[in-house]
């Protein structure tokens, strides 16, 4: 067995089981333990693999709910964290394409707070700019 922590083995593991077996590459991938504090570039690459497997699993089965999984959700912020909203763009997109708004409200709202620091109180005004700009104000 794979120790779940390292990242390499993890990612390799899951990239190796993507294309038969996207379940299994996404069981594997969730082993990778969540961040005790800042997440790291190793905390993101491995959530990064998580949200591809969900998506492939999700289009391969055309299974819908998979899009709004906790894991998506939480590996999407993760990731977000530490590459900034630019940074998982690709994947808001897949998102905002499928009506996912309400999720990437919140994993907005999250990146950006985090991005801010705890010291400073997120402009609800800007927020709501953004999201109306998107066309997630619906």
């Amino acid at each position: 067995e794979l120790e779940p922590t390292n990242v390499d083995s993890t990612v390799g593991l899951g990239q190796l089981l993507m294309e038969k077996d996207p379940a299994a590459a996404i069981e594997e991938l969730s082993k990778f333990p969540d961040p005790a504090g800042k997440p790291t570039f190793d905390d993101s690459f491995v959530h990064v693999e998580l949200v591809r497997a969900i998506i492939k699993l999700a289009t391969d089965t055309k299974d819908k709910a998979m899009f709004e999984c906790e894991q998506m959700e939480k590996s999407l912020t993760i990731s977000g964290k530490v590459m900034g909203w630019d940074g998982i763009d690709k994947w808001v997109e897949i998102l905002d394409n499928r009506g996912k708004w309400d999720m990437l409200r919140r994993i907005y709202k999250e990146v950006a707070q985090y991005q801010l620091g705890p010291d400073q109180i997120l402009d609800e005004t800007m927020v709501e700019g953004f999201f109306k700009a998107k066309g997630w104000d619906v």
